[in-house]
């Protein structure tokens, strides 16, 4: 078993035992299909919102967006194969924009920045 499957497996985990921690959230990904109507698509994930931490803001490819409000949401990657930038995000109805997206080396986790 590689270090990547031990991570993922990791991840999972850590997932399932983190009982009420996880919240729903709906992705909403918008595309413009060339008529009048774009097609809307919906994925709704389980994911841990968590404030950033000091670590956040040295290692994260989106590091200088970060402002004082923003917050993030940490996502499986086998969840979600690939974040829009475009998407917005609603959290118990709530709209909210991303400001940026990492995903760890081992492709086990996302972290997403929330506005």
């Amino acid at each position: 078993m590689g270090l990547k499957t031990i991570f993922k497996k990791a991840a999972k985990t850590a997932f399932a035992v983190a009982g009420d921690v996880k919240i729903s959230v709906t992705f909403r990904n918008v595309t413009d299909n060339g008529f009048e109507d774009p097609v809307t698509t919906d994925t709704v994930i389980e994911v841990i919102r968590m404030e950033f931490e000091a670590e956040d803001y040295r290692e994260l490819n989106f590091k200088e967006l970060i402002q004082a409000y923003d917050f993030k949401l940490i996502a499986l990657y086998d969840d979600m194969n690939s974040v829009d930038m475009n998407d917005k995000v609603f959290i118990d109805t709530v709209e909210y924009s991303i400001i940026g997206v990492d995903k760890d080396a081992a492709d086990a986790t996302w972290t997403i920045g929330i506005r």
